[in-house]
């Protein structure tokens, strides 16, 4: 079976964007897994950063995102002002794209 280049430029297109996270200011970028958490890919890459309940409630893994945009499953160890002015739960947190953030 053989792809036409119509096929082969709509699978593209419809591909997703890849995924990223850039840890500040240690400058480590990491490129995400399907389904990955910002925290798994952080520990996945090295980096240690603090987590307890992994669950989005105990807001050990808070962090500022710098720029990009996430989908944030559970915010409620945040409030909304929070949330608003940029702070994320790792634990909770796929980047949407590319995505900058600082580390605690």
């Amino acid at each position: 079976m053989t792809m036409t280049d119509e096929s082969m430029s709509r699978e593209t297109m419809d591909a997703p964007a890849m995924a990223t996270v850039r840890f500040e200011p240690d400058g480590v970028e990491v490129v995400m897994e399907p389904d990955e958490t910002i925290l798994e890919a952080g520990l996945r890459a090295g980096i240690a950063i603090p987590c307890s309940c992994c669950e989005g409630m105990c807001g050990t893994c808070r962090m500022q995102k710098l720029s990009g945009e996430v989908d944030m499953q559970q915010n409620g160890a945040l409030f909304d002002d929070e949330v608003e002015a940029g702070e994320i739960l790792a634990c909770c947190s796929r980047p949407l794209g590319a995505v900058v953030v600082r580390l605690p």
